[in-house]
């Protein structure tokens, strides 16, 4: 029999709608992904786990459909939109407030938590079973391989349009409620399509209330994803510095956003014993504690100058510096106090937005001091793993300020692969530096992190401490690790630029270079065989014991 021009425009409307609710459930989909990646790392296996889990919700929607009235109505359609412009962005303002609550955390335990929180993965996916074979039931058999079509098209328009404008530009919130907004609204389209009987006034109402209600939150989803995702940052952070023995009483978030390598938290650190540790301004990238005021130049002296004392004692001999990561140019500060020392700094950053960022924010601006405007600073705005790829240059020091490996989405950072590129692209005798995790707290991860050094061409290793003295007491920052390939070159004290290591050198001049430790059974971590013991599970500071200001 054929169509006729009316069938023909049903036909197109019913497409439309099935491209448009595919769009919307995937990217309810990849919102909880990147809710759950941001909550409890892992991004391969967070995005895996919920699109698995989201095509198995798929299936037993479609296998529950066949319970439902034979006659299927626009209204079942109206109503499984309904649910899904609700559960949608409740879904994700549940994720982030189950996540909120440390005593929950203690009480159900982290497992109990992941289970609970991809509650909205499984209904997002039912409903979305049974969007695609009422959506049919309006057209018939025939026209199922169509529908399938229009489905899949919507779900690649879907990612394509979440991850290069929803996210970056809207966040996960008021992306959520974006998405239920078009879910009503393609309902009540199809309600009021000429094409289809006005049926059950109540559910049209009902649809029209939820509508003006999405349209109110849109509205003020700026308020709102602020409110949300301040409470879930402040009750984060400050569970993070419990756990390091820090009494706090208070986070209050300054500043936050989000790029697309990175999620950015600038808060104020209120302590709930000011006669034993101060208030202060601490910056957060991702999960990770990137700097505080009270240890930010013990930080940098250790990455920074006790590296470059083993350079200065020529004090004509320029070297080739490059920073990896360090974005926030403090590191470029402390390098410019030995400017006869450098021939040049390349600085590789992938983060346009975060180094835009850093050019502008005052409180960065103290510490950097408008450093990027060095005149032998080079800055390259790109993935440091490919440009050490492609390096031709050879550098005398490498300094990698990159954040921790807490995450599966920075392994390439910590591959062999990645430290074969350093080695390449060092002097004879150059060095490179990075902070590190104490072993005794990360013992998976040293292991496989000193194999993957080894592997990649490194024999010899300067491990040491920033140190910094809080209430006349030396207390250690961080740990650092200093690998080379040739001379084991010695640390010059008599440098008077570096008051660091000058004042603290009973500290530093009994420290030896040593071979780097081999671990039988432990496989490197590759790019191509990723070990994943790589990633830290602790990231906690561990407190050195103190050493008496007159012994030193």
């Amino acid at each position: 029999m054929p169509i006729n021009a009316t069938q023909i425009k049903k036909y197109l409307l019913i497409y439309l709608i099935t491209f448009l609710v595919a769009f919307c459930s995937i990217v309810y989909e990849l919102i909880f992904s990147q809710i759950l990646t941001v909550v409890f790392g892992g991004t391969v296996v967070r995005y895996s786990v919920t699109i698995g889990l989201f095509l198995f919700s798929l299936g037993i929607g479609s296998f529950l459909f066949k319970y439902l009235k034979k006659n299927k109505s626009v209204r079942d359609f109206l109503i499984v939109e309904i649910l899904l412009s609700i559960i949608g962005p409740l879904g994700v303002i549940y994720i982030i407030y189950l996540n909120s609550f440390a005593s929950l955390g203690s009480l159900l335990g982290n497992d109990a938590l992941l289970i609970l929180s991809h509650i909205p993965v499984i209904l997002v996916g039912v409903l979305s079973g049974f969007e695609i074979l009422i959506l049919n039931s309006f057209l018939g058999e025939k026209s199922f391989g169509n529908i399938l079509g229009a489905d899949y098209f919507g779900s690649l328009v879907g990612t394509l349009v979440y991850s290069l404008v929803l996210y970056p530009s809207f966040g996960l919130v008021s992306s959520a409620l974006c998405i239920g907004f078009i879910n009503i609204f393609v309902a009540s389209v199809l309600f009021s399509s000429k094409y289809f009987k006005y049926e059950f006034r109540r559910w049209f109402y009902i649809s029209g209330a939820v509508l003006i209600f999405s349209l109110i939150a849109i509205f003020n989803s700026q308020a709102l994803n602020e409110s949300i995702i301040n409470k879930y940052l402040s009750s984060t952070i400050k569970q993070n510095w419990w756990d390091r023995g820090q009494s706090i009483s208070q986070i209050n978030i300054l500043e936050h956003f989000s790029t697309p390598y990175q999620d950015v938290t600038k808060y104020e650190l209120i302590s709930s014993e000011p006669e034993l540790v101060d208030d202060d301004i601490c910056l957060n990238l991702d999960s990770h504690v990137q700097m505080c005021g009270f240890w930010l130049k013990a930080y940098h002296n250790g990455l920074v100058d006790v590296p470059m004392a083993f350079f200065t004692d020529l004090p004509n001999d320029k070297k080739k510096i490059l920073i990896i990561g360090g974005g926030d140019f403090i590191g470029v500060n402390f390098l410019k106090k030995y400017d006869s020392n450098i021939e040049i700094i390349d600085h590789v950053d992938i983060d346009e937005e975060f180094v835009e960022f850093a050019k502008k924010d005052p409180y960065l601006l103290k510490y950097n001091e408008k450093s990027f405007l060095y005149d032998k600073l080079n800055l390259s705005i790109e993935d440091a793993f490919f440009y050490l790829k492609k390096n031709k240059k050879k550098y005398d020091l490498i300094l990698l300020d990159l954040p921790g490996v807490e995450h599966d989405k920075l392994m390439h950072m910590y591959s062999k692969e990645f430290y074969t590129f350093i080695n390449k692209s060092l002097s004879s005798d150059g060095i490179v530096v990075t902070w590190a995790y104490y072993p005794d707290r990360n013992k998976e991860h040293a292991q496989t992190y000193f194999n993957t050094v080894s592997a990649a061409g490194f024999e010899s290793y300067f491990r040491y401490e920033a140190l910094n003295y809080f209430y006349d007491k030396l207390y250690s920052v961080d740990l650092f690790y200093a690998f080379n390939k040739g001379e084991r070159l010695k640390l010059d004290f008599s440098d008077k630029r570096n008051k660091y290591l000058t004042n603290l050198k009973y500290s530093y001049n009994h420290l030896q270079w040593k071979d780097i430790p081999y671990y039988d059974n432990v496989k490197p971590n590759s790019i191509f065989e990723p070990n994943y013991n790589i990633i830290a599970k602790y990231s906690h500071v561990k407190e050195m014991p103190y050493i008496l200001k007159e012994e030193t």
